[in-house]
């Protein structure tokens, strides 16, 4: 309990730590898993076919921890927190399972306590504790050693039942099955039956693999990535041997830590950078093997200890699974396991041939908690790099600085900042100059030295376009797309860039009055959305950009289904809801609209721009029934957008189009004195809108202060000389003072 306690308190503030990186697709906005589907289908299809089919990759099949990010989805209502709470408790119970494990193999009570501290608080634990995203590696490794216990204690079915899901859950537990299907074999002592019980769980796993990826092979043959790249068969041996010895290298000393290390393009299977390694990495393998084979009759706790460490490693050597990044911090989180029982173990002369001494098992015992206590105080800061993305990217570019990745989510996350900001905010300019330095430095990265996917690339390159349109630098950005299109004209990515630049350059010449330009511009901008759709189906924001195009062409009707199918695959995003509400407005649908407002409010209490369009809603439906000669019904309606826009002013108390929906609603209800104040402070921040003027003017009008309203639209015209309604307005003043005489 002490050494569970202990992993707690390390990686208890990862409680308030957000999504970061891949959980944004894996778990945040993955709708798969907000489906209760996905408890059966999760079993039918590979791990990354739950987002994509174009994330296809390794050889994945994870179909439990798909299972269990949908009950954390539904039982914590998409929050952080519950997935967050899930790895906490999953490492504490991996930990607590290592010292029973521990005291069966017979070690003393406080040498296997010593042991499950220095795994709990073990540097190379942060990122599969800390990252939601890995908490596959935290369950299939405590199922895993509850197999390992079973094995022990002679119960080849608990055996089997185990491993079952530890195998479904994460492709390291195959490394146990290997281990423990090898103890058998080489011990043979009373355990024939285990065999054939350890043959049922891998025969069930072949053939819902065989059914998921529709292939003989079971995903175990996918292709190398490398292969692409034009590395040999050695090479890419030598690769994986090296990481073995890195892998290794780093359980006895894992720092530093870094997110993203990316595979090095100058190192050939002869160099000395990568031959060494690989050479080491080979003959610890060959000397854990004979090691393991010389003495696992003689003592299972050699035998595990030692298997635990070397066998999971042996899942490296799968090309197929070889990636951008291919040495990951969190696969090293079973094999922790073996090092630390095999290091407490060694620590306390378990290994010799003679019973340990007591003093020898204190010393051992007081090392072991030193050692512990150590990485526990160097892992601390490195927890605190997962608490939000800001956080985790900006360690990201320092310590992965060869890494695209790192760039990519700092530019992202400015560039989201940027589209939550007002048009006038001055900040806006900065962001965007930031976002644009960023990138930049990613451009710089020498790609004959690094690993760059193609696809990342090509998400660079349309970053900076995207940087661009936001800059309202619209054909720049054309121009940029452009060239990118000449190079790869299918790319989903640059054919979305070019639709965004010529849909915002087009909205541009709308707002100017030259419709056909704007009207060219919208129709070739809709050529490019299907395009992007054709190359990825996925893509959110192509189906709105589409619907938005046809929209802004007059065809309403046809463009409402892209809208509703844009929000289908992105209903949590804002952006997404409030242009498919404004289109259901437009139509009359206010019923429509106002459910889908609802529904997003249930998910997101408070959302302050969504309650401000419900707020708008409920008004627009009050105009309509007022024009209709229904009074009841629109003073009711108007009633109803009260709550929405003091709502948004709670979150913003200079909203002004919040404090001119509420004083407008409070004037429909006669309360003129309240609504006055709400109506002063939205004219006061935008006196050139005419609507904020002429509702403030009808206040006063109604208040029998003419000259005041009359004084109103005086400034309001003086703020916008030139506007359409100037001559109109001017007669309304000179009637206005008339009256007030």
């Amino acid at each position: 309990m002490g050494a569970a306690l202990a992993a707690w308190l390390l990686y208890f503030p990862i409680l308030q730590a957000d999504f970061v990186y891949d959980d944004k697709i894996l778990l945040q906005d993955n709708l798969f898993i907000r489906s209760w589907d996905a408890l059966w289908k999760s079993f039918t299809l590979p791990y990354w076919e739950m987002i994509s089919e174009r994330r296809y990759a390794a050889g994945y099949y994870r179909p439990l921890g798909t299972v269990m990010y949908t009950l954390l989805w539904h039982g914590g209502g998409g929050e952080a927190w519950i997935f967050h709470a899930a790895s906490l408790l999953l490492h504490s119970a991996t930990v607590m399972t290592l010292v029973l494990l521990a005291g069966r193999l017979g070690f003393p009570p406080m040498v296997a306590g010593a042991a499950g501290l220095y795994f709990a608080l073990h540097g190379a634990q942060i990122q599969t504790v800390a990252w939601a995203s890995a908490s596959t590696y935290l369950l299939a490794t405590w199922l895993s050693l509850m197999a390992v216990r079973a094995y022990l204690a002679d119960k080849p079915a608990s055996m089997a039942l185990w491993l079952l899901p530890a195998m479904l859950a994460q492709e390291m537990a195959f490394g146990v099955a290997a281990l423990l299907l090898a103890s058998i074999l080489w011990t043979w002592t009373g355990k024939r039956k285990s065999a054939a019980w350890l043959l049922l769980p891998a025969a069930v796993v072949c053939g819902l693999r065989v059914l998921a990826f529709d292939h003989w092979t079971a995903g175990f043959a996918q292709p190398s990535n490398f292969a692409i790249l034009g590395f040999s068969f050695g090479e890419q041996l030598a690769i994986s041997l090296s990481l073995v010895a890195k892998y290794l290298g780093f359980l006895f000393w894992p720092w530093p830590h870094a997110p993203f290390r990316p595979l090095r393009l100058d190192y050939g299977a002869a160099s000395l950078e990568r031959g060494l390694p690989a050479l080491l990495g080979l003959l610890l393998l060959i000397a854990g093997a004979i090691w393991w084979l010389k003495q696992s009759r003689r003592s299972p706790a050699k035998g595990i200890a030692c298997g635990l460490l070397l066998f999971p490693l042996l899942t490296v050597l799968n090309l197929g699974s070889l990636g951008q990044f291919p040495f990951e911090e969190r696969f090293l989180y079973l094999p922790a396991a073996g090092f630390c029982l095999g290091l407490a173990a060694v620590a306390a002369g378990l290994f010799a041939n003679r019973e340990s001494s007591p003093q020898r098992i204190r010393i051992a015992t007081a090392v072991l908690l030193l050692l512990a206590l150590l990485q526990g105080a160097f892992a601390w800061n490195p927890v605190s790099h997962w608490q939000n993305e800001e956080a985790f990217y900006r360690w990201a570019r320092q310590s992965s600085p060869n890494a695209v990745m790192s760039y990519l989510g700092q530019a992202g996350l400015l560039q989201q900042q940027v589209q939550e900001m007002p048009a006038d905010d001055p900040r806006r300019q900065q962001k965007l100059d930031n976002a644009m330095y960023v990138l930049r430095q990613a451009q710089d990265i020498d790609r004959r030295k690094y690993y760059v996917t193609p696809t990342d690339w090509n998400l660079l390159h349309a970053a900076v376009g995207n940087t661009l349109v936001l800059g309202g630098e619209a054909r720049l950005a054309f121009d940029f797309y452009e060239a990118l299109l000449m190079h790869d004209p299918l790319a989903p990515e640059n054919n979305h860039g070019m639709a965004t630049a010529l849909g915002t350059q087009a909205l541009q010449d709308l707002a100017q009055g030259r419709l056909e330009q704007a009207r060219d511009g919208f129709q070739k901008a809709l050529g490019y959305y299907e395009k992007a759709l054709a190359g990825d189906p996925s893509l959110a924001s192509a189906w709105l950009g589409k619907g938005n195009c046809l929209v802004n062409l007059g065809k309403v009707q046809e463009g409402l289904p892209f809208l509703e199918k844009a929000y289908s695959l992105e209903p949590d995003d804002e952006v997404v809801l409030l242009n498919l509400v404004r289109v259901f407005g437009q139509t009359g649908r206010f019923q429509k609209a106002g459910q889908f407002l609802r529904e997003f409010l249930d998910r997101h209490p408070g959302d302050p721009e969504v309650s401000l369009e419900l707020g708008k809603l409920h008004s627009m439906q009050g105009e309509e029934w007022l024009a209709q000669g229904k009074t009841e019904e629109g003073l009711a309606s108007f009633r109803r957008s009260i709550p929405y826009f003091e709502t948004c002013l709670e979150a913003d108390p200079y909203h002004p189009e919040a404090l001119l929906g509420l004083g407008r609603a409070l004037a429909f209800q006669r309360e003129f004195q309240k609504a006055l104040p709400l109506l002063q402070k939205a004219f006061m921040i935008a006196p050139e809108d005419e609507r904020q003027a002429m509702v403030l003017a009808s206040v006063y009008v109604e208040l029998g202060q003419w000259e005041t309203a009359a004084q109103v639209l005086e400034e309001h015209l003086a703020n916008q000389p030139n506007s359409p309604r100037k001559a109109e307005m001017e007669a309304q003043i000179k009637a206005l003072r008339e009256a007030a005489q």
